[in-house]
């Protein structure tokens, strides 16, 4: 009988003995665990430290902090989408104007050769991917703008458009980029003498340009209203040698060109139509100055790859 106690107390032993191993086994698992977890956090949380995102307040402190600049603009924005806002700022010391960029972390000159910027008209446009600042300014009596953004690494970068033209953007979503010609002798631009031409965006390509094809006017006088647009451009110049062209975009535009000749001269006009499925019409009555190209800048248009009759009968 004591041999039979002696085995069930030994039993009972090995027993209690691998169960506190198993114990002491998940105590150490779980403070590595802890261990391991605490240092991600701790990582994690100094890293959100070194990317602190700065609100618009705190970043202009800190720009006067660290620059003894007049500031006249202050444009506060997430331009590359990273969770981190910047700032494009304009600066002013007498006559010359200078743009900077600041960040939580840096802080340099974009260009100091700036002249007659547009503050009230400057904006940013905006994408779901990346946002960009439209910089107006007058050069040689002309608007024009000036286009910038960030990239990836956090570095200022110039679109493709930036300087081309005076861009504008619409309720409607419209980028227009309206090409100057000419002035008049108290250099003071008119509206009629400048030629818009159509932009859209394409994500992670950029911007790019509805270019034209040349269609003939048979092609032009298959759409509802045609007739009547080319009869009144004849009223308009009775009794004038007139050469019409046709420009077609896939845009749902058209632009009528006009050249006038006169006494040993041609002047040329033109007229922006725009087109649906079956019928065209005139944007305005008024006939603008000037020559539509089929593109304004070449290295971003894209044109269409074939007239598309009107669906009429």
């Amino acid at each position: 009988m004591s041999k039979m106690y002696s085995k069930i107390i030994y039993t009972l032993f090995l027993i209690v003995c691998l169960s506190g191993c198993s114990f002491v086994n998940k105590e150490t698992k779980s403070e590595n665990e802890n261990e391991i977890k605490l240092e991600f956090e701790q990582a994690k949380s100094s890293e959100i430290e070194s990317e602190m995102d700065f609100s618009p307040g705190d970043l202009y402190i800190m720009f006067e902090e660290m620059n003894n600049e007049q500031i006249e603009n202050f444009l506060y924005d997430d331009y590359n989408k990273d969770g981190i806002h910047e700032a494009f700022v304009v600066t002013k010391d007498m006559n010359e104007y200078k743009l900077w960029y600041m960040s939580p972390s840096d802080c340099k000159i974009v260009t100091d050769n700036l002249e007659n910027v547009d503050n009230l008209n400057t904006a940013i446009l905006s994408f779901e991917i990346k946002d960009y600042l439209l910089l107006q300014q007058i050069v040689d009596g002309r608007k024009n703008t000036l286009v910038y953004t960030l990239n990836n690494d956090n570095k200022v970068i110039q679109s493709n458009i930036s300087g081309k033209g005076y861009i504008r953007h619409t309720a409607t979503g419209d980028i227009f980029l309206d090409v100057y010609e000419t002035a008049d002798d108290n250099n003071q631009i008119e509206e009629q003498e400048y030629i818009t031409y159509y932009l859209y965006y394409i994500y992670d390509a950029g911007f790019r340009e509805y270019g034209a094809i040349p269609i003939g006017q048979e092609q032009f006088l298959k759409f509802e209203g045609a007739q009547d647009i080319l009869d009144g451009i004849y009223e308009k110049y009775p009794d004038t040698q007139l050469e019409i062209s046709y420009l077609y975009r896939a845009n749902h535009y058209i632009n009528i060109n006009i050249a006038v000749y006169g006494d040993n001269a041609i002047e040329y006009r033109h007229i922006t139509l725009s087109y649906d499925e079956k019928k065209v019409e005139c944007i305005s009555e008024e006939v603008n100055k000037g020559k539509v190209e089929t593109a304004h800048i070449l290295g971003i248009a894209t044109f269409p790859t074939a007239f598309k009759e009107p669906q009429n009968n």
